[in-house]
């Protein structure tokens, strides 16, 4: 029987792979996502350093992956397994790691705060070049980048580009190409916010790896892999006990 290597190596490249069609809309997207701001163009990020105005820079892009849904019954449920007699290690591992699963308001504002500011030590993951960011969210209610805390980030949901996307007709379910399309988006970024205990998380890691040969489909990047890669992932924090309640 197959085993996992021949679903790593050959199976998830091909399922993975983005159709012509998809590819193309894919590009259009990310130009509208990472073209230059103008001075009408809405703050990328609170702290961000500004494009100059003779030579405006390209955004980068952000991907972060907003999961609601299933994960409002789901993450209670691993909560209350980590904190019981016999949690499964991942389980254990992630919750302490301080990474969170389901986010409150202020836990989405305070991570993506840590992302776009440029202090010292703000974000460690971030290696910061002074473009203004692009922040791509991955959510499957867009009212969920709507919250109060989040607008200074201007997060961008796919539903922003409905007309781009209508204008490329995929032949596909919308519930399954913006499923689709999400990914293959976020696999792009250059930086990423990502939940830990999302499979939807995983596969961008693993549209990542598949762009590059050296690194191949992966559940996971390393600090090693992200380098050769040229990106940047890191995981929804907790919120601090002392910012909590």
């Amino acid at each position: 029987m197959p085993g996992l290597a021949w679903l790593d190596g050959l199976a998830a490249p091909a399922l993975l792979a983005p159709s012509a069609g998809v590819a193309r809309l894919v590009d259009a997207l990310l130009r509208e996502l990472t073209r230059p701001p103008t001075a009408t163009d809405p703050a990328s990020a609170p702290d961000s350093a500004s494009a100059s105005a003779t030579t405006p820079r390209e955004r980068e892009l952000v991907c972060v992956h907003v999961r609601r849904g299933d994960f409002e019954r789901d993450c209670p449920r691993y909560a209350a397994e980590a904190a019981g007699r016999q949690p499964r290690p991942w389980v254990r591992a992630h919750f302490a790691n301080g990474w969170s699963c389901l986010q409150s308001e202020a836990e989405l504002a305070h991570n993506l705060h840590l992302l776009s500011s440029t202090a010292p030590h703000a974000a460690p993951t971030r290696r910061d070049t002074g473009a203004p960011l692009a922040f791509y969210a991955a959510v499957e209610d867009p009212a969920h980048v709507a919250l109060p805390a989040l607008r200074p980030f201007g997060l961008s949901p796919l539903a922003a580009f409905s007309s781009t996307v209508r204008a490329h007709a995929l032949p596909i379910p919308d519930a399954i190409a913006a499923t689709i399309l999400d990914q293959q988006v976020c696999s792009h970024a250059r930086h990423f916010v990502l939940n830990i205990f999302s499979t939807f998380s995983q596969l961008v890691m693993g549209l990542i790896g598949l762009r590059h040969p050296r690194i191949g489909y992966v559940r996971d990047l390393t600090p090693q892999q992200q380098r050769a890669a040229g990106v940047n992932v890191t995981f929804w924090r907790q919120l601090p006990s002392n910012e909590a309640g």
